[in-house]
């Protein structure tokens, strides 16, 4: 053996076996040892780097796995929670806009059927102010199936709504039967948005 080195050192062979300082020779596989300093001896260790390689790999590997925990089904959950509250939000405003159209357009066919032409008039003007200005104000909505229906449904409304001139100007034989279709239509929208929109509370 050669002259020991201090108290404070380790040696280490270069296959990483670490062997008490005054050795020169490892004691696992015979190889000449080199002393090596507190942390720098350990940055020149092999058995350092794959460990510090195999720490790096499991870090990785962990936040792909807690990446993905963050976009399972509590994500899931938590988006329908945050559209549901949209929704509710978005109906406490249109909801008398809505209702709104869906009561003249009851009105006005009752109306023509009846060839009540006051209740008609008042039916048609009401009708074209809902679907002209008081459903369109809160489109889109959160759900776009619900602005779709809704959409539809102020489109048919406004255009029966200007056909209430003709009607009142006693034509009605021409166009009562497609003023109808049109209301009916539009009803049709209304009440499938209502049904979106009660599942869309509720889901």
């Amino acid at each position: 053996m050669t002259t020991p080195h201090d108290a404070d050192d380790m040696a280490m062979c270069p296959n990483g076996h670490v062997n008490p300082a005054d050795w020169d020779v490892c004691g696992e596989c015979g190889e000449s040892l080199e002393p090596t300093r507190g942390l720098l001896g350990w940055l020149h260790s092999p058995a350092f780097w794959v460990a510090l390689v195999a720490s790096a790999v499991a870090l990785v590997g962990a936040g792909v796995l807690l990446g993905h925990s963050a976009s399972g089904p509590g994500q899931h959950v938590d988006d329908a929670a945050a559209k549901r509250a949209a929704v509710q939000q978005w109906w406490t405003s249109a909801r008398s806009d809505v209702d709104e159209l869906e009561s003249a357009l009851d009105d006005s066919q009752r109306a023509v059927r009846q060839w009540d032409s006051s209740a008609f008039n008042d039916a048609c003007q009401r009708m074209h102010d809902a679907a002209a200005v008081g459903v369109p104000q809160h489109l889109p909505t959160p759900d776009p199936q619900i602005s779709a229906e809704l959409d539809a449904a102020a489109e048919d409304a406004h255009s029966a709504s200007h056909m209430c001139l003709a009607a009142l100007a006693q034509t009605r034989n021409n166009y009562d039967g497609e003023f109808i279709a049109a209301t009916e239509q539009a009803e049709t929208h209304v009440k499938e948005a209502k049904a979106l929109i009660d599942l869309g509370l509720t889901a």
